[in-house]
């Protein structure tokens, strides 16, 4: 179960699969298992020895993870705010609408159009500060909302305004440590 665990947190992180590495202790006849994980360049020992090398890998994935989970809970999310909207839309309005509020800015006015076709798509714009920012086809009307609400963040990371990047950076940061903590770790 923590194997699948930590793999999971790797491939949603955009991070190396993890690595084990297995030593063996003990007699010949009866031999005991230590494991070692390698997650994002950091090593996580089991505690002990176990009988079974599945069990001493499991028993290192679950130190890994919760060792991962007290950094997330005390420094931050860790992955690049960048990588995280990569993979993830879903709250890119939502941080869209809290970066306005703190910029004192209009929240963002969204305009959707559903072109004709054969396979139903939406295609959003949204205005913000006097910018338009187009996203990509969704296929929902929140999805195309979501994918123009990236479009306006990722210009926000690279504009040369330091402080409206930091706000943005920490805000995605903080939206998405709370999702990923929830989502990965309470399922331990």
């Amino acid at each position: 179960m923590y194997k699948s665990r930590l793999q999971e947190y790797t491939q949603k992180s955009c991070l190396r699969p993890p690595v084990y590495t297995i030593v063996k202790e003990g007699a010949g006849h009866s031999p005991n298992f230590r494991a070692t994980v390698l997650v994002d360049g950091k090593k996580y020992a089991s505690e002990g020895t176990f009988q079974r090398r599945k069990s001493a890998e499991h028993n290192a994935a679950m130190i890994a993870l919760q060792s991962i989970q007290n950094k997330m809970n005390n420094d931050g999310y860790p992955i690049n705010p960048k990588s995280i909207l990569n993979e993830d839309t879903t709250l890119c309005k939502s941080i869209l609408n809290e970066y306005a509020l703190k910029m004192h800015l209009e929240h963002p006015a969204y305009y959707t159009v559903q072109p004709q076709g054969l396979i139903p798509v939406f295609a959003s714009t949204l205005v913000l500060n006097g910018v338009n920012y187009t996203g990509g086809r969704g296929r929902k009307k929140k999805d195309a909302e979501q994918l123009a609400a990236r479009v306006a963040i990722l210009h926000i990371l690279d504009s040369a305004d330091s402080a409206s990047a930091t706000i943005t950076s920490e805000t995605i940061k903080s939206k998405y440590r709370d999702v990923r903590a929830a989502s990965v770790f309470l399922k331990f």
